[in-house]
């Protein structure tokens, strides 16, 4: 038999830091599917940003091997561990472009969405953004284990919100 859980978690200021949340799993189950539905709105007062400029929130999901015992330090996918089955991730960049890259394949990652807008000169109009992703899987999840979210931001300020839906 088929069981369903939801979650909301929201954000109504964030501004260039990040939030975790931690969903410890009191029994072993097989998720068999995920529903995560996130989204932003810019709350900055029109004239603030009198240049525009852009906003981006980073949404992850991750099964951590346990849940931590005290709050996690710095966002939750620095606590996921390393997969066993995949080396050290090398990029390559012959044009000397500005980015940056995750140092690991991370181990029991279940999301990730990535939300950009950009935000005209003097007004948060018409800039909110938002993504709906369905996952089937297959996927055991340990008693004593944890499913880690995290959101985190860059740009102008917002309201942001995810709603999850598993089911096992």
């Amino acid at each position: 038999m088929t069981k369903s859980v939801g979650w909301g978690w929201e954000i109504v200021n964030i501004d260039n830091a990040g939030e975790d949340a931690i969903l410890p799993v009191e029994n072993g189950l097989t998720l068999k599917n995920i529903n995560v539905d996130v989204a932003f709105m810019p709350t900055a007062a029109p004239g603030v940003f009198s240049g525009g400029g852009w906003a981006e929130v980073l949404c992850e999901g991750y099964v951590l091997p346990s849940a931590p015992s005290a709050p996690v330090k710095g966002p939750a996918y620095e606590n996921a561990p390393a997969s066993p089955d995949f080396g050290a991730p090398q990029t390559q960049n012959p044009n000397g472009f500005t980015g940056g890259a995750s140092a690991a394949v991370v181990d029991g990652q279940l999301f990730a969405v990535i939300l950009k807008t950009w935000v005209p000169a003097g007004s948060a109009a018409a800039s909110a953004t938002s993504r709906n992703v369905n996952i089937p899987l297959d996927f055991a999840v340990p008693a004593g284990a944890a499913i880690a979210l995290h959101m985190d931001h860059m740009g102008v300020p917002g309201d942001v919100e995810m709603q999850l839906t598993l089911q096992y």
